[in-house]
């Protein structure tokens, strides 16, 4: 990776909230979350290989960090602040080094510490002394025999054959015999995947009652479609 100084701050706060959200943000939702990453800056993170970019509905540009992109962010962990770092940026390189004093005393690595808002909340059920084996449901067996997962990616698949973005009113319409929290619990563990893109249509005013319905809760937003790359 580029060294630190490489990077200015906006840019590396922008690595770091993609981590924290654990999987892909649309670019105008950036802005929300943390520092507005200009095209430049997308360019030039995309050019070092941090983050993948990708085109989502209604043509918004989504940001996910990139295997090269989390070991980066791994190795920001902990580092010294860099003589050029100002305002907020040193302030960053402080909590990043509290962060990694946490990760080493737990023995953890950075992507454990960051997970989807849906996985964190679906924990303590899975804890529970009576929940259903296996924990994960995204590999519980559903009346076809294959896990809810497969069930998805089969689904997905029925539905284009070009790759593009399916609803999740038709996703939801072929897994209908699958109870629905099992499935978006499924759907929580695909989020931070790479080749899997969950995105919310930001055309509010065409989503119907049916969209706002089959909509997935996660990382804050309502996610309305899923597209399925590089498999």
């Amino acid at each position: 990776m580029a060294e630190p100084m490489d990077l200015t701050g906006g840019e590396i706060a922008v690595l770091f909230v993609l981590a924290a959200e654990a999987g892909p943000v649309p670019n105008p939702d950036l802005k929300q979350l943390g520092p507005e990453l200009k095209k430049e800056s997308r360019d030039k993170l995309e050019a070092l290989g941090l983050i993948e970019v990708t085109t989502g509905a209604r043509r918004a540009k989504v940001l996910a960090l990139t295997d090269k992109g989390w070991s980066a962010c791994g190795e920001l962990v902990g580092r010294p602040t860099p003589p050029r770092m100002i305002g907020a940026a040193k302030t960053l390189f402080v909590v990043l080094r509290a962060l990694g004093r946490h990760l080493d005393r737990a023995d953890i690595a950075l992507g454990e510490a960051f997970l989807p808002v849906a996985e964190v909340a679906a924990a303590p059920a899975a804890a529970e002394p009576d929940a259903a084996e296996p924990d994960d449901a995204a590999t519980t067996d559903s009346p076809s025999g294959l896990s809810v997962r497969d069930r998805i990616l089969a689904a997905y698949a029925a539905e284009t054959s070009d790759g593009g973005y399916v609803g999740f009113v038709a996703l939801r319409a072929r897994l209908a015999d699958i109870p629905r929290p099992e499935v978006d619990a499924a759907l929580a563990a695909l989020y931070p995947e790479p080749g899997i893109d969950l995105v919310e249509d930001e055309n509010r005013k065409a989503l119907t009652a049916a969209d706002h319905a089959a909509a997935l809760p996660l990382a804050g937003r309502a996610l309305h479609a899923i597209r399925v790359v590089n498999r």
